[in-house]
Parts: structure tokens; sequence; C-alpha cells
């Protein structure tokens, strides 16, 4: 899953606007609806914000998805 897809998956998962997201996050309206749509690229500080208001740390958005292991 990419940068933009975690993102919009998560936002949504919290029921938030891209415009509320952003007023959470510090950021501007534009650069979230950017992010999401794949024509920005957020800076590290930006995924940072943008993690601290999702509730989840900045690798969320850069780990590769992977299967689960099963539980034991």
């Amino acid at each position: 899953m990419s940068v933009p897809e975690r993102v919009r998956e998560r936002r949504e998962e919290l029921n938030l606007s891209q415009t509320r997201l952003a007023g959470i996050a510090g950021v501007n309206p534009a650069t979230v609806n950017g992010v999401e749509a794949g024509t920005r690229s957020p800076s590290v500080r930006t995924l940072e914000k943008l993690a601290a208001a999702l509730g989840v740390g900045p690798a969320y958005f850069l780990e590769e998805s992977a299967p689960k292991a099963p539980a034991r």
C-alpha cells in the first residue's frame, strides 16, 4: 500500500475530512489533498504531523504490507 493510500485509509477510519485532518495536523488542506492524490510528496516533517494527527507513528506510512504471523 502506498503512502497516499495509507493516509486516506487511516483518515477515513477516523471519519475525518481532509480539511479536519489538515487542521489537526497544522498543515494546509491542499497539502492533505495533494498527498492523498499522489501529486505531492510529503516532507518528513509533514509525514510526522500527519502521523501524529492520525494516531500512528511515521513508520506506519512506510512499512511494507506483510501478512500477520498466526497467533500461537
